[in-house]
């Protein structure tokens, strides 16, 4: 049975520190541009202890010290920033613009440059992509990564296919107007219904009214454009309804309350509008509302104003022209020979295909096509770049970890002749800056664990802090989340506690009292409970208390109902597997997953971060938690696997519950361990596609939570991996480079 398991050995580790972490209230980078660049923050002393004849990351942390201020550095990361947001909005051409994007987010530094990102992604959004297979390629994959729902294949397929079977396009047409009605009478509200809805939206100033008027002509630009929209299509009287609803909204885009552009959703999901095909959206480029006056008018899903939701949408991005590959194939469908001379063009394809979801084939056939040609040509490239060609083949960056990517990049960007030192100053500077930030939050964190006391009570338990503080990092990267890793780490801690009261300690009788004990979740259940299972009981439930206060005084929601679930939820599924070890029964692989997401420790802590984060906690986001939602079992399900991957072989020697290897051989009747490790990864590359469809998804969850999930899945690779391959970085490794190696200027 495995938690987010450690590859760090469990020899003791002594942890003390005084608190002092810089005030990270004033540090929130939406709300002042410069604040982290220019605070001072800590650094911890740090000392590292050999243990035997191995050098390891067993590291205590002295009381912190604060280094002499470094005025030059924080003046000189403003300097480079404005250097770098200048070069971005100079940039022209696609390629020189996409390739700068592609280095400052893989640098570290995206975060910086959100704002400027996404307004240039958004002009992409609206090329053809009429370019080299390298721009293309690179294109896709920085809008699909970036939360722009495009996509390889025709977006018409389902109008297309429609119009087949029917053999009429005026058939098509002509059953918009019944869909017309039906959406009038389910999603329009009227202005006296809207305003009911939003009493404090009654008092329009002459602003709104004048917005108001303007979204008016976006209903006449819609209307009037000539090009496909006075047949009253099926597409086109949806964009008409959003147009509608944002004047009975006065222009407040209420894409998360239930509007009308939940049927916008529903319609970009199911086949899309004929806007793209010259319509509608120049109906509406005619009205002159600029997307900035639509983005004041409360419109954020959107990313580039409201008339963006009218060309299709949704809430994780946009959908665009789907059709940005069928260039390079031939009449069979197959990716052109030709193109194997063209090697950047070929990796650049390699890395956007490994964003396919299922059902685009065509990312597929990439896949396999840039995997086959690139291997080929291997001896005849350059050192330096065949180098990079195997990174790619070994681990394609969509699956590294973020902060561990900045890092390796980094030095690899030194190495180019065409780098820019200016972003390479900046991306060294803010690595040393927020790695010192890290070291601040591990000295919090420690201090508390040692405060709390857990592991001196319970001699059996795990006591790493320091691997639970890196599976944060690896979920939450952007500096701007530091108490939710703070958060986060402590709620790892405990888990892997009560991994090991379930793995190694407890007996079965034992377990189910505690069970008991956590479904009831009332201190009085615990006088029942053994005395090593009451210390875990109370740090238990202290700190989740302590964590719902925390949601509850940021953003105002009493969230404790919610966290404890996840807890009891997670408890249950351990007893099960305690019951399964118990018996010694060998699951059916679908059963061995369902509750194997679970005790990995996936639910739990992407719905403490969905609250902690507060981004899009709404009534209707809230209930999506309950059944969890599909994105979490994906990424859950990647976790889980992984352990498996990287643990099966030790927790077999001590006779822990089958893995899913094992369910695996079982249940396929495989010849070898090694098959069965084979058939593990190829279910990840399934859900990964799975996962990689969740951007798609017309009901997806706040932007900053699908990241998250990403984030769990890649975390899970980085941790794991070394255990089921050694040529990958160990984990001592990756928290030496993330932690306590700064970068040499």
């Amino acid at each position: 049975m495995a938690c987010m398991k450690s590859l760090i050995p469990s020899a003791s580790q002594s942890w003390s520190a005084s608190r002092a972490v810089p005030n990270r209230a004033n540090c929130s980078l939406s709300t002042r541009k410069w604040c982290f660049m220019a605070m001072t923050l800590p650094s911890p002393i740090v000392n590292k202890t050999v243990i035997g004849d191995r050098a390891s990351l067993l590291t205590t942390l002295s009381h912190p010290q604060v280094l002499p201020s470094k005025v030059d550095d924080a003046t000189k990361m403003i300097q480079l920033h404005e250097r770098t947001q200048l070069a971005l909005r100079k940039a022209s051409g696609p390629t020189s613009t996409m390739k700068l994007i592609d280095t400052i987010q893989r640098l570290g530094i995206g975060y910086h440059f959100e704002e400027d990102v996404n307004g240039l992604l958004e002009t992409f959004s609206e090329l053809n992509f009429n370019e080299d297979l390298f721009t293309t390629a690179l294109g896709f994959r920085l809008l699909r990564h970036n939360g722009y729902q495009i996509s390889p294949s025709t977006m018409f397929n389902t109008i297309e296919k429609k119009k087949t079977e029917e053999g009429d396009d005026e058939h098509v047409w002509d059953t918009g107007v019944g869909e017309y009605q039906k959406l009038k009478e389910e999603t329009y509200l009227t202005p006296e219904k809207m305003l009911a809805r939003e009493p404090e939206r009654g008092d329009w100033g002459p602003e709104r009214r004048t917005e108001m008027k303007e979204a008016q002509n976006i209903i006449l630009g819609v209307r009037g454009c000539g090009l496909g929209c006075t047949r009253l299509g099926l597409g086109c009287t949806r964009c008409l309804l959003a147009a509608q609803g944002w004047v009975t909204a006065g222009l407040g885009c209420w894409l998360h309350r239930g509007g009308c552009t939940r049927a916008v959703q529903d319609w970009a999901a199911r086949g899309g509008c004929w806007l793209h095909r010259g319509g509608c959206a120049q109906g509406l480029c005619r009205t002159g509302l600029s997307g900035q006056r639509l983005r004041r008018g409360g419109c954020w899903a959107a990313r580039g104003g409201c008339w963006l939701l009218a060309a299709g949408c949704t809430g994780a991005g946009c959908w665009l022209r789907r059709d940005v590959f069928h260039k390079f194939t031939d009449h069979n469908g197959k990716f052109k020979e030709s193109l194997s001379k063209d090697i950047n063009g070929m990796l650049s394809l390699h890395e956007a295909s490994y964003l396919g979801s299922h059902g685009e084939d065509i990312l597929s056939n990439a896949m396999e096509f840039t995997e086959t040609r690139l291997k080929q040509s291997i001896p005849i490239m350059a050192p330096e770049f065949g180098t990079q060609v195997l990174q790619a083949l070994e681990l394609p960056r969509h699956f590294r970890m973020e902060r561990l990517e900045a890092r390796r990049f980094i030095e690899e960007y030194s190495g180019e002749s065409d780098q820019s030192s200016c972003l390479l100053e900046l991306a060294k500077l803010d690595y040393n800056k927020v790695q010192l930030l890290h070291q601040a939050e591990l000295t919090e964190i420690t201090r508390w664990w040692k405060q709390l006391g857990l592991v001196d009570k319970l001699s059996f338990g795990r006591d790493r802090p320091l691997e639970c503080y890196l599976w944060t990092v690896g979920l939450l990267p952007e500096p701007k989340y530091s108490d939710c890793r703070i958060e986060l780490a402590k709620t790892i801690a405990i888990l892997l506690v009560i991994d090991d009261i379930f793995d190694t300690y407890g007996t079965l009788d034992e377990l189910v009292l505690f069970t008991d004990a956590i479904q009831r979740w009332d201190l009085s259940a615990m006088e029942q409970l053994p005395q090593h299972m009451k210390v875990c009981y109370m740090a238990l439930f202290n700190t989740t208390n302590e964590i719902g206060y925390k949601v509850l005084k940021d953003h105002g929601w009493n969230v404790i109902p919610h966290l404890k679930r996840t807890w009891i939820d997670m408890i249950e599924a351990f007893l099960v597997e305690a019951k399964w070890c118990n018996n010694g029964y060998v699951p059916k692989l679908e059963e061995y997953l369902e509750n194997g997401v679970t005790t990995a420790g996936s639910y739990m802590a992407l719905v403490h971060l969905f609250f902690l984060i507060g981004q899009g906690v709404t009534e209707e986001t809230v209930g999506m938690m309950d059944p969890y939602p599909k994105l979490f079992s994906c990424s859950g399900r990647i976790l889980r696997l992984w352990d498996d991957l990287g643990t099966a072989t030790d927790e077999q020697e001590r006779g822990d519950v089958a893995s899913s290897i094992d369910c695996f051989i079982r249940e396929k009747n495989l010849s070898s361990e090694e098959e069965g490790r084979r058939q593990v990864k190829r279910l990840i590359g399934g859900l990964w596609k799975e996962l990689n469809g969740k951007l798609m998804d017309p009901n997806a969850l706040p932007l900053p939570l699908i990241k998250t999930s990403f984030h769990m899945s890649r975390t899970a690779q980085v941790i794991y991996q070394h255990g089921d391959n050694n040529k990958f970085p160990s984990v001592d490794d990756c928290v030496e480079s993330l932690f306590f190696t700064s970068i040499r200027f």
